[in-house]
């Protein structure tokens, strides 16, 4: 999957976004996405750093998770580096061309002043799908947890190829969706800049991921000896 792409930079925002979502949505979202958040949105997370909203209006359905800054010194930290949302933006389209499978990303958007940036937002398709867990757990026969186990293998498989790490493997982030496996929450996705940090992230992304089984060991014992090491 690639990711068309239109941007825009001023002294107050920078933006992104696929020209196939054009909308008044959109429109609306770029200028003023706190108003549409908290006037028009279902929030289904909220907490310090980030809030997840779902907005539908006629054809689309999206999700927009916004960054939130904890503190000043959080604020401060967070003006000079790559944002969450332009981060989650560059991995979707380096996601996409690996062929993993994710929520079609739609925009980013950065509150900035001049070259320092506050807020962030991004947003993707909002997807009806089952994470891997509850899937797996509630279909318990041994043909589902080995198809799903192969998909899980070809995910990390292609990770080690092209040198990515996830950097957050929680099972709510792999999501089964028409017997796809999507991967969603690319706020800590990296591509690795030499291999030993690869393999410093591969082991983390590894050792989450099978925390996800640790109160089914016999999954465990599965997925441990399935993944490469």
């Amino acid at each position: 999957m690639s990711v068309e792409e239109t941007t825009s930079t001023s002294f107050r925002i920078s933006y992104g976004y696929d020209p196939a979502f054009s909308s008044d949505l959109l429109d609306q979202l770029i200028v003023d996405p706190d108003r549409i958040i908290d006037t028009e949105a279902q929030i289904i997370k909220h907490d310090r750093t980030t809030t997840v909203a779902q907005i539908e209006r006629s054809e689309f359905c999206w999700i927009i998770k916004r960054y939130n800054t904890k503190n000043l010194w959080h604020a401060l930290r967070r003006m000079v580096r790559h944002s969450r949302a332009l981060n989650c933006w560059e991995m979707s389209k380096r996601f996409g061309k690996t062929g993993i499978s994710i929520p079609r990303p739609v925009a980013y958007i950065e509150k900035r002043f001049g070259p320092f940036r506050s807020k962030s937002y991004f947003i993707n398709e909002y997807i009806e799908a089952v994470n891997i867990f509850t899937y797996i757990t509630s279909h318990p026969d041994p043909a589902t947890t080995k198809t799903t186990e192969q998909k899980v293998v070809e995910l990390f498989e292609t990770l080690r190829t092209t040198g990515i790490n996830h950097g957050d493997m929680k099972a709510t982030n792999l999501l089964i969706y028409n017997e796809d496996l999507l991967v969603v929450d690319l706020d800590a996705a990296r591509l690795a800049k030499n291999g030993a940090l690869f393999e410093q992230g591969y082991k983390k992304d590894r050792f989450r991921f099978l925390k996800n089984w640790q109160n089914h060991p016999d999954l465990y014992k599965r997925f441990d000896a399935a993944l490469p090491v």
